[in-house]
Order: structure tokens, then sequence, then C-alpha cells
């Protein structure tokens, strides 16, 4: 069964295809010691193998392959959706104007060519990576926006005829007949409205917090707001289940915190539905003041031994959320339950009383 572990894994992974053996070792020395985790390809073939088991932030291809060409490998990288915005750098002692012309139609994003030094390997990395998270950066802002507006007008649309629903529904609670079904059906009717109207308050919550700053808020409250948006996902055959073991406050932007824990779960439940079916277990806790909040995954059957856990590709979403979550203070702990399936734990650091206090104009005491 594959490891999961989201602590050993740098943020910025390069994949490089090179078949060169003293290239090679150049180009890993280089680019590990300005902190990229490589993963080296001698082929086409390992290549693309490694593409499918590992998500990188940049591909470095060679021209020339022992089963192929780097232009046929760009080709087939571009031709798949998880791959077509990972920038592609050429790597070449080539000079003929044809050859770049050829690789900029397959895809290639930039050039390095052989020999190069040091420095210009690194910068050149450096670049090509921090320009695709600033454009990962704007379509999630552009995504999330959009999202919360239509969060917002829908919630407002329902609201009005919600009201009016409550208001014919407590006029016929007193001809609501006697008998034991006349009864089960009008609670019933109450239990639906009282569901859509806390998912209206939740659309609206989420719309409202993109405008908020950071502030101190117990997790708990997240928490419940995130698992109430995820349940509406039952219908696709999961379930979502929050447990509170101890209550603790954190500093976070409420909006994107809430935002990046949406995405991150209906992760997790893509994961859930691809293994067969199951749920999605939060359980909220802190060590020494520190707030965390633990992912367990619980299938409706068990896995055969001989079946492998592997995590579906990671969209704009989700790597934005995990960024979120890093550079608000937050660390992301992965490993495995007493079942072997995955478990992820995120942790934050623990509230400053006085920060608090300052926030909400009031001493608070954190546990």
């Amino acid at each position: 069964m594959k490891e999961f572990s989201e602590a050993d894994q740098p943020e910025d992974v390069i994949l490089l295809v090179e078949d060169d053996i003293i290239s090679a070792k150049f180009f890993k020395r280089v680019l590990e010691s300005n902190q990229f985790k490589v993963y080296v390809a001698k082929d086409c073939q390992s290549a693309r193998s490694l593409s499918m088991e590992q998500t990188f932030s940049l591909i470095f291809v060679d021209l020339n392959l022992p089963d192929g060409d780097g232009l046929e490998l760009t080709r087939y990288f571009r031709s798949r959706p998880e791959l077509s915005g990972i920038p592609i750098i050429m790597c070449t002692a080539c000079e003929q104007e044809e050859t770049f012309s050829h690789a900029f139609a397959a895809g290639v994003t930039d050039f390095v060519r052989k020999p190069c030094r040091p420095t210009e390997l690194a910068v050149r990395a450096m670049n090509a990576v921090r320009l695709r998270e600033a454009r990962l950066k704007l379509a999630g802002l552009q995504a999330s926006k959009t999202m919360i507006r239509m969060a917002s007008l829908v919630a407002h649309e329902i609201n009005n005829p919600l009201a009016a629903a409550y208001y014919f529904l407590n006029s016929l609670s007193g001809r609501v007949p006697e008998d034991a079904n006349s009864k089960r059906e009008f609670r019933m009717l109450s239990e639906v409205l009282d569901r859509i109207r806390s998912l209206v308050a939740d659309m609206r919550t989420v719309s409202l917090l993109d405008e908020s700053a950071e502030s101190c808020l117990w997790l708990s409250e997240s928490l419940r707001l995130v698992s109430r948006i995820l349940s509406v996902r039952n219908s696709r055959g999961t379930w979502v289940r929050s447990e509170v073991v101890e209550d603790c406050q954190i500093r976070a932007h409420p909006g994107l915190q809430a935002q990046a824990l949406v995405a991150l779960g209906s992760y997790w439940l893509d994961l859930v539905e691809e293994l067969g079916g199951g749920g999605l277990e939060f359980i909220s806790s802190q060590v020494n003041g520190a707030g965390s909040v633990s992912f367990s995954i619980r299938l409706t059957s068990p896995l055969p031994e001989t079946r492998s856990v592997n995590f579906p590709p990671e969209s704009h979403e989700v790597i934005l959320a995990r960024r979120h979550m890093s550079q608000a203070g937050a660390s992301l702990i992965g490993g495995r339950g007493p079942d072997g399936l995955p478990t992820l734990t995120i942790c934050w650091p623990p509230v400053d009383n006085e920060h608090v206090a300052m926030i909400t104009g009031k001493e608070t005491t954190v546990q």
C-alpha cells in the first residue's frame, strides 16, 4: 500500500527527465540545495509513470531521450488536464531556432542550455514555480469570489420563500389531525425546512466571511460549519461526522479557513468515493493549547490487502488550501490509522491571550 505523508513532502517538487548520469547529478544537487525535492526519470516511460504517482510543481525535460524525445513527452504532459498548467523547462545544447519553435509549440515554458551555471538553473526553476503559484492564486481568487457571489445570491433568493414557508407551517400547526401519521409527516416537513434554513445560514455566513479580517475564533465553530456544508454531498454516497473532544481558539482569517477546510474535506471525500464509499470524520482537540483537527476515513467495506490507496490529483483549490494553512502557521501531518487508511492532522499554534484580548476587547483564557 502506498505510503502517504504530507509532512515528508516539500512544497515544491520537481520531475527531472534526464538520461545522462553526470547531468542528472548536477541538476539534482543544484535544485535540492535550493530547497526543491527532485525525482529523476531516465526515459519517457519512467517519466510517465512518475507523473501518475506524484504531484509536481515543475518539470525539466531533456530534448533527446533513449525511448523518444522531449517534444513528444511534453505533448503527452500537456494532454493530461492535471499537468497542463505545470511549467516545463527543456534542457538542451541545441542552438537551432527551429527546435525552439517546435518546443514552444509543444508546450515548453522555458529553456536551459547545457552546460548551464548553477545560479541560472536555480533562478529559472524558482521563477517558473513562483509564476505558477501566482497564476494558481489568481485563478483561485477568481473562482472563490465567483462562488461566494453565487452563494450570497442563492441564499438571498431562498431566504424570502423560506420565510413564507415557515409562516404557513406555523399557521397549519394547529390544524394538523391528531393521528400519528399526520403528526409524523408534519414533523418531517418541519425538519426539512430547518435543514434548508441551516444551509442558507451557512451559505450566507461563508459569503460574508470573505470580507472579514483575521480574528480569533473557536475551532469548533469552523468545524461544524464545514461539516454542515460537506454533508450536502450525502446524495453521492458519503457522510461526514464531526466531534469536538476539546475546544480551543485559533488565530486565522475565518473566510479563508472555512474555504480551505471545505476544499480539503471535498478532496478527502473524493478519495472515500474512489475507495467504494463511506465517511469522513473530523475530530477537534488540543494539545498544550494548540488546536488540531484530524481527518479519518471510515469505509463502508474493508479494502482488500492488495488494494493500494492512491490520492486523486490535487485541484487548484486544494493546493491553495494547503498553502493557506501553512502560511497561517498551521502544520499538515499525514499518517495512517490502525486500519492502515490515511489520516491527516492539521495543527494550529496556540493563541496568545494578549492578542485575543486585543481583538475581542475582553480577557480570554486559553485552556
